[in-house]
């Protein structure tokens, strides 16, 4: 399980330090893991040490820790991250078509202006043409 550190303090539940299997206070962590992204656990302060190997504690944040409103309210925020995280990809969908659509009309009036500078190359090669054949006349 990917991890990253949440909060640097010691963590306390329900007014009771939290310690892991080796005996030290826990830190609450946050989950980097697709199906779990953001959720917060308690986890051992020494896993960045010592691996899975040193200490196998594991718990969620948010299972019999955390009861009532602000259990309700971890709910409610992690349902909003995970609205927002697929406006998010709407979004960057949006803008990847876009740009496609943009490249697409740069090409077009690239085309359109090559045209058009073939044209008033041709004609610019004409005028010099009828001024020379006017200059001979006189």
């Amino acid at each position: 399980m990917d991890l990253s550190t949440g909060s640097s303090s010691m963590s306390r539940s329900s007014g009771v330090m939290r310690k892991c299997d080796c005996g030290l206070p826990a830190k609450i962590l946050t989950s980097k893991t697709e199906k779990n992204h953001g959720r917060k656990f308690f986890g051992c302060q020494m896993y960045k040490d010592g691996g899975t190997e040193h200490c196998k504690f594991f718990k969620w944040f948010d299972q019999e820790e955390v009861r009532g409103w602000l259990r309700n309210a971890l709910i409610q925020a992690a349902a909003e991250n995970r609205e927002k995280e697929k406006l998010i990809d709407h979004l960057q969908m949006t803008i990847m078509e876009l740009r496609s659509d943009l490249e697409k009309h740069v090409e077009d009036a690239e085309k359109v202006m090559y045209r058009q500078r073939l044209i008033i190359t041709g004609l610019s090669g004409l005028l010099v043409c009828s001024i020379g054949t006017i200059v001979c006349l006189l």
